[in-house]
Parts: structure tokens; C-alpha cells; sequence
């Protein structure tokens, strides 16, 4: 019950605000968590924003404009009416930007000129009105705007040329309904019609449960898509999981040691192995430009290319002029570096090509030095060939395989970790065996980049290292 002190014109004005001051109230809050759960989200709907948008400013303006909101909480009415025409010129914005995603493309830039019109319109109107106090000044114009925005608005909704779907057949309804409330609004804005003031709430609650059900299908809709593009990517991942080497060559004289890290669910690094004949390993690692499913795909054909490489194993050279060969002409946007190494430990050898690759890195008594490019990138020219070098290679020591996200891993200040600074890691680790140094090189990277499992780009290394001469025994 209102006390008795509340004079009675004032409660009479509190009783006629119930209603608008309630839906003001109950629009502003849905904004509000909405807009909170977006953010806390870290995805958003342009559509879903929009919809916030119109919704929070709406309510806010109904609360302002509400006599019950100068009574309770002594809201000064110079204020009121001025954030009240600062509201007008803004609401106008996020509608045409809601629309966008819901016609065909051949509207969608209708629906920004509209966007940015009225956001123009915002940036002339505000100024001017604050500067000048003058609140209200633009509101004849600006319902001149808001009749132009819902004529302009309608033309591609209601002939958009194509079949309209269930989210377009909504719209059209719920813009029906409030063009009935607006229009006549506006109309009597202008003078020109009779119409009682007190009617907009409802037209506008209409038009926001009409919008909130196109909101909701598309949210909706868009889950079950991203569930289903989830359900995709885990097959996928397990697929490429699938195409790596099972388990590790088991060469007397030599320990391997490999970690494969993808940035996302897929990636487009990759590594393998090929027996190349008695105590003779080949060992590929090759790395796809670009993330994603894209490259993870290709990254799938290097496996079949590399496997009808079987009868050449033990020529780098040939091993990567065929693989251009295959690639060549299939990869549009993409393209493929590789490393190609044949360890003969028989004949203590190292036999290596590279097709772009970051160098790897040979470790021996004297230090370590770069497997030099010796070709270029795989799948762009056509009669590439592709040269190969060798070294002899001794008893302790230990080769690395890696793709660029090892020397391109940025520290929180954007800074690489780079070539020098893995040669000094190689250096000062030198007693470490293939495992623990790679446990030690990631952990490494995961304190310089400040991001521990979380990576900017697909990672892979391999280490190879021949058995030490106090560990071969008698």
C-alpha cells in the first residue's frame, strides 16, 4: 500500500506506471544478463547482441520516460528528457544490424548503409543536443528516420526473392506489429494523428517476444551446429591421431624420442617413419601453412604421398621431388615444407634434403650446426628437384626434427623464441636423453610463451640420438 505522505496525484501517476515501469524493468534486466552472458561466453550473435541491444536501450528509455522513476528515485526531468533523446537516436542502430544475418547477401549492404546512417545521424544529433541543452531538438528528424528505417527495412524483408524461412516469417510478423505501433507513434510525434501515448510499451513488447523467438531458433540452431561441428572434429582428430606412426622405430643404437602437439583439434603438422633397410631410418617431418581443418587434410595426403615413397627411402632427394610431383597443382592456398632425413648407422652417415623446412639441428662433440635448406617448398613448382647433402654422424650424436612453432613461439611481449635460443637449449642439455630433453624443451617453450598448453601454432618435434659409446656395451 503507498503511505498517505505520497500526495494523491503522485500516487495516481504511480498507478499509471505500473505496467510500463514493470516491462521497462523486465526489458532492461533481460538485456543486461544477456549482454553478461555473452561475455562470459567469449562468442557472440550479431543477432543475439542486436537484440540485446534494442531490448536494454528500449527499457531504459521506458524507465526514464516513466513518472515513477522522477518520484522514486528523484531523477532531475531536464536529465530525464535529455537521456530519453539520447536513447531515441541510438536505438535506431542495432536493428538493421539484427536483420543482416537473416536476408540473402544481396540486401545485407542495404541493411548497413541503414546501420550507419542512423549511426551518423546519433553522432550529429547527441552532440549537438548536449552542447545546446536543448533535449529533443532532432526528435521531428528523427522520426522522419525512423519511418524511413522500417520502409526501407521492409522492402527486403518482404521481397527478399527467395523462399522465407521459419526465423524470416517471424520477423515479418513482429515487424508488422510494431510498424502498426511506430507509425501511429510517430504520427502523432508529428501531429498528424490522434493516438494515445501510453500504447508503445505494449507494441514494443510484442515486437520483442516476436524477435526473442527468432533470437532463441537461432541460438538454438546454432548450438546443434557447433555440436555437430565438435562431433566432426573429434572424428577428425582421431582419424589424423590414426595416420601417425604408432609406435617409435626400435634400431639398435639409437633412441627416439617425438612429441606432436596440435594448436586446435586438427593440425597440419606431420611426422613418419621409413625403414630404409638394414640399420637405416628415414624420418619426415613436414608441416601445412595454415591451422585447421584445411591443413589437417592435406596433412592426411602426405601420408599416402610418403607411403608410395617406400621403394626410395633411402634417397632424400627423390623422396621430396616425388612428393612435389604429387602435390603439385592440388593446393591452391597451401603449401608444404618438409625435412627428409635417412640416418645410416651403419655406415655412419647422414643423408637429409629439405624443401623449405626450418633446418634441423645435428648435435656432435664440436656443436651444432643447421641441415640447410636444399629445395624449395613442396607443391608449387612443378619441376622442382630437389638436391641432397650428407655428414658423418659418430656415437652421441643427436639430430632434431622440428616445425616452426618451436623457433616461432612468442613470448607475452610478441617476441620469438628463434634459432639461437634453441641451438642454447641443445647446448646446455647436451647429457639429456631424447626423452627428457623433450620434456624439457616443451617445458621450456610453455615458460616462454607464458601459455601453458595453449599454443599459436601446431608444434612437433622429433629427437634422434645414437647410442653413446659407453652405452654399447662390450
Amino acid at each position: 500500500m503507498i503511505p498517505e505522505v505520497i500526495p494523491a496525484a503522485a500516487r495516481e501517476a504511480l498507478r499509471g506506471d505500473v505496467l510500463p515501469f514493470a516491462f521497462a524493468v523486465l526489458s532492461l534486466s533481460l538485456a543486461l544478463a544477456g549482454l553478461a552472458v555473452v561475455a562470459a561466453r567469449r562468442r557472440s550473435d550479431l543477432g543475439l547482441v542486436c537484440f540485446l541491444l534494442c531490448s536494454g536501450l528500449y527499457g531504459a528509455r521506458l524507465i526514464a520516460a516513466t513518472r515513477a522513476a522522477s518520484l522514486l528515485f528523484g531523477v532531475d526531468p531536464a536529465a530525464s528528457a535529455q537521456f530519453r533523446s539520447v536513447v531515441s537516436y541510438l536505438i535506431l542502430i542495432p536493428f538493421p544490424l539484427f536483420c543482416l544475418p537473416l536476408l540473402p547477401h544481396r540486401w545485407r549492404s542495404l541493411m548497413r548503409w541503414l546501420a550507419a546512417i542512423d549511426g551518423a545521424f546519433a553522432l550529429v544529433a547527441i552532440p549537438w543536443e548536449l552542447l545546446t541543452r536543448a533535449p529533443g531538438a532532432f526528435s521531428r528528424s528523427n522520426s522522419v528516420l525512423v519511418l524511413a528505417n522500417l520502409a526501407l527495412i521492409f522492402v527486403p524483408i518482404f521481397r527478399t526473392g527467395e523462399a522465407p524461412t521459419w526465423e524470416l516469417r517471424r520477423l515479418r510478423l513482429s515487424l508488422v506489429v510494431v510498424a502498426l505501433f511506430v507509425v501511429a507513434e510517430n504520427l502523432r510525434g508529428l501531429g498528424l494523428l490522434p493516438w494515445p501515448q501510453n500504447l508503445e510499451p505494449l507494441g514494443f513488447l510484442l515486437f520483442l517476444i516476436g524477435l526473442g523467438t527468432v533470437v532463441a531458433h537461432r541460438v538454438f540452431a546454432g548450438e546443434a551446429r557447433l555440436a555437430a561441428v565438435q562431433r566432426d572434429l573429434e572424428t577428425a582428430r582421431r582419424i589424423q591421431t590414426s595416420i601417425l606412426p604408432r609406435e617409435l622405430p626400435r634400431i639398435a643404437g639409437l633412441e627416439v624420442a617425438v612429441r606432436y602437439l596440435p594448436a586446435e583439434d586438427v593440425a597440419g603438422d606431420f611426422y613418419d617413419f621409413l625403414p630404409a633397410g638394414g640399420r637405416r631410418l628415414g624420418v619426415l617431418v613436414a608441416d601445412v601453412s595454415g591451422h585447421g581443418v584445411p591443413a589437417a587434410l592435406i596433412a592426411s595426403m602426405i601420408k599416402v604421398a610418403v607411403a608410395a615413397q617406400a621403394d626410395h627411402a633411402a634417397s632424400p632427394a627423390q623422396v621430396l621431388t616425388r612428393m612435389n610431383r604429387v602435390f603439385h597443382g592440388k593446393l591452391r592456398d597451401h603449401f608444404i615444407t618438409a625435412a627428409y632425413v635417412v640416418l645410416d648407422l651403419d655406415a655412419g652417415r647422414l643423408l637429409w634434403a629439405n624443401a623449405g623446412h626450418p633446418p634441423p639441428l645435428l648435435q656432435t662433440a664440436a656443436g651444432v650446426r643447421e641441415l640447410a635448406p636444399t629445395g624449395a617448398i613442396l607443391g608449387r613448382l612443378s619441376r622442382a628437384e630437389h638436391g641432397e647433402r650428407s655428414l658423418p654422424i659418430a656415437p652421441g650424436d643427436r639430430l632434431l626434427l622440428f616445425t616452426d612453432g618451436i623457433p616461432e613461439c612468442p613470448s607475452p611481449a610478441g617476441e620469438l623464441f628463434g634459432d639461437d635460443r634453441l641451438e642454447s637449449f641443445l647446448a646446455e642439455r647436451a647429457a639429456l636423453a631424447p626423452e627428457p630433453l623433450a620434456a624439457a624443451l616443451l617445458e621450456r617453450l610453455a615458460s616462454w610463451s607464458g601459455a601453458a598448453g595453449e599454443r599459436a601454432d601446431d608444434l612437433t618435434l622429433v629427437v634422434l640420438q645414437l647410442a653413446r659409446p659407453e652405452s654399447t656395451g662390450p
